[in-house]
């Protein structure tokens, strides 16, 4: 059974959830919510999707290119994957958290639950937020850009350790691959997470 991680506030309170792979629409369970970092892990019978690397938290630096690859606004954008890159622009996410990093990676609605890779396609974290700019606007009367947030892996993986054997280690982009063949290797592991 593989297992798919989120942000919990994609599924939590939902009755049910379907992961849409290659070969269709397959029902989902929720195996974990971990609502205080906002992230889920859930479950897809039948399926042998690849799981992407992991990396750890500790080796992520400030100034880190990384990207995202998610499904924002299906309705407007379409089904198929979206890639944005950027930068860790903070070790610690809104008001100095500890749990989260600061990206300067472009999100949308619908970004939520997105896997953080690094340049090698490794999974730094999960996308969960943005800045709402109107509100920042409202009160500091600067409309801020692009300040967005995704959780540290080191808050996923503790609940990961139940699937360990089916994890992989991080991996080392050697030097002759291009960017354009690591961005193809790590969409093969990102799904469209549909939440009713």
């Amino acid at each position: 059974f593989p297992s798919h991680d989120t942000a919990a506030h994609v599924v939590d309170g939902s009755s049910k959830v379907e992961v849409v792979l290659v070969e269709g629409p397959r029902e989902a369970s929720i195996v974990e919510i971990d609502s205080k970092n906002d992230l889920a892990i859930l479950r897809v019978k039948g399926s042998d999707h690849p799981a992407a690397p992991l990396a750890a938290s500790r080796d992520v630096k400030l100034g880190q290119p990384v990207f995202t690859i998610g499904f924002p606004n299906t309705d407007i954008q379409g089904a198929s994957p979206k890639f944005t890159r950027g930068e860790i622009s903070s070790v610690s996410g809104i008001r100095d958290e500890p749990t989260q990093w600061q990206i300067s990676v472009p999100v949308q609605n619908g970004n939520s639950g997105s896997p953080l890779f690094d340049e090698s396609g490794n999974v730094v974290g999960i996308v969960v937020s943005k800045l709402n700019a109107f509100e920042t606007a409202k009160n500091t009367g600067d409309l801020i850009q692009n300040v967005n947030y995704a959780v540290k892996n080191a808050y996923l993986f503790p609940m990961l350790e139940k699937f360990s054997d089916k994890l992989e280690g991080p991996k080392r982009r050697r030097f002759f691959k291009k960017f354009e063949s690591v961005v193809e290797d790590s969409k093969k592991s990102v799904v469209l997470i549909l939440a009713y």
